[in-house]
């Protein structure tokens, strides 16, 4: 029997890129039109932030993407990925607790107007994940059929969540931790295929840590 330390990360990873990417596809095909809405909402909610910020409609947008992330785990994650890797088996789980933590806590969440350096890093990492990400396929020679969207996609929904979190006055840092989780496992994944995107990916994802983990104040009330 093989010792456990035995084993390369290679070892872990029983996939290359050409199978990975068609993941993608299948899921695009299935589901088009919606990396075009993801795009468009992206875009639509950076636009209104910028122009009502500080409204209290956090809740809802919370609780859609709560529900992007059970889908994109129970869908993508266990029932594509998990077609490649057995972890998809065990990686679905992390998903589902996050969307029902996103559903939970979404509560009473307002949004900040994007005026510093932390909700501006927000702001265009939502911008990227949603509207951006996906074009990295052409730019691998790839087909934009191949390409990862929100919603659909596991790494830009997790950074498109990062985004909206350092776009709130506060959360509950708990939300971060998955995110973080997933990124780490992510960027292990795409480095052991041989795809470039694993640093894009990486730089993003640290600058999204990096808005949504640090601190901010409390909202600011109106007075009597």
């Amino acid at each position: 029997m093989t010792e456990w330390w035995t084993y390369r990360i290679s070892d872990l990873v029983p996939f290359g890129a050409e199978a990975y990417w068609r993941l993608f596809a299948h899921e695009n095909l299935v589901f088009w039109p919606v990396p075009l809405v993801a795009a468009v909402a992206g875009a639509a909610l950076v636009l209104k932030l910028l122009r009502s910020p500080g409204e209290h409609w956090g809740y809802p947008v919370l609780l859609l993407l709560g529900g992007c992330w059970i889908w994109v785990g129970w869908n993508f994650v266990l029932h594509r990925y998990g077609t490649l890797n057995w972890a998809g088996d065990w990686l679905v789980w992390p998903f589902l607790l996050q969307g029902a933590l996103l559903c939970i806590l979404a509560n009473r969440v307002e949004f900040a107007p994007i005026r510093d350096i932390r909700t501006r890093t927000g702001a265009a990492v939502i911008l990227i994940a949603c509207c951006l990400y996906p074009g990295l396929a052409i730019l691998d020679g790839r087909s934009l059929l191949e390409s990862e969207a929100f919603g659909i996609a596991p790494d830009p929904t997790v950074l498109a969540t990062l985004g909206i979190l350092s776009l709130t006055r506060r959360h509950a840092l708990v939300l971060v931790v998955i995110p973080a989780l997933w990124l780490a496992v992510s960027c292990l994944v795409l480095t052991t295929i041989g795809a470039w995107q694993g640093m894009i990916t990486a730089v993003l994802g640290a600058a999204a840590l990096w808005a949504a983990a640090r601190p901010r104040g409390s909202p600011t009330r109106p007075g009597p």
